[in-house]
């Protein structure tokens, strides 16, 4: 079976050759470029099935979303994960709500997450039968807040939201690592991820 193919965007060499390292050995990389026009381009001509890229590249300013329009419509079946060098929570709204962002800063078990999320595959370090079982146990309040942990939404962004106190919000977070057998942020985003939340 063909893997699938990915191509990548950021204006950083750096960055581009790091996530080459890590896509390389389950993906085809078909493309590293560093500017939108040039991503929009190689897109429509080389017909990747995802494009991960820095989401300033597909959008020329806060207001402009033509790259993004130009992929949409010359590769409609692409699907896009942006890989944002900000907090989650301070990226600008998309024009396409489904796409789905995550931190360059990630764990690199993360960022695998959120690519394989986005494709609908799976990855080699999927949850086993146990593991999706302790999700499924959760109560509704602990769905949502992991939930919230995957969209990078910050503790005081939960208490907000929620109507609950911070200190609330931490006793949740770490009943989760706890329930799920994890001791970072990261590893309860990949759980979620994985698990589609």
């Amino acid at each position: 079976m063909a893997r699938p193919r990915i191509l990548l965007g950021d204006s950083h060499d750096l960055i581009l050759e790091g996530l080459i390292r890590l896509l390389e050995p389950e993906y085809h990389i078909i493309g590293a470029v560093r500017d939108g026009r040039t991503l929009a381009a190689t897109a429509v001509s080389q017909q990747p099935d995802l494009i991960a890229a820095d989401p300033k590249l597909l959008f020329l300013n806060e207001k402009d979303f033509e790259v993004l329009r130009e992929i949409r419509t010359g590769v409609p079946q692409t699907k896009l994960l942006c890989l944002s060098a900000a907090h989650l929570s301070e990226q600008p709204e998309p024009a396409d709500a489904a796409i789905l962002h995550v931190s360059k800063s990630a764990a690199k078990e993360v960022i695998l997450a959120a690519v394989a999320k986005t494709l609908g595959t799976s990855q080699p370090s999927t949850l086993g039968h146990a593991g999706q079982k302790k999700v499924r146990s959760l109560t509704v309040r602990q769905r949502s807040i992991l939930q919230m942990i995957a969209n990078g939404k910050s503790s005081k962004e939960m208490a907000h939201a929620l109507n609950i106190s911070v200190k609330t919000i931490e006793f949740h977070r770490a009943n989760l690592r706890c329930q799920l057998g994890v001791r970072t942020t990261a590893e309860l985003t990949k759980k979620a991820l994985q698990q589609g939340l």
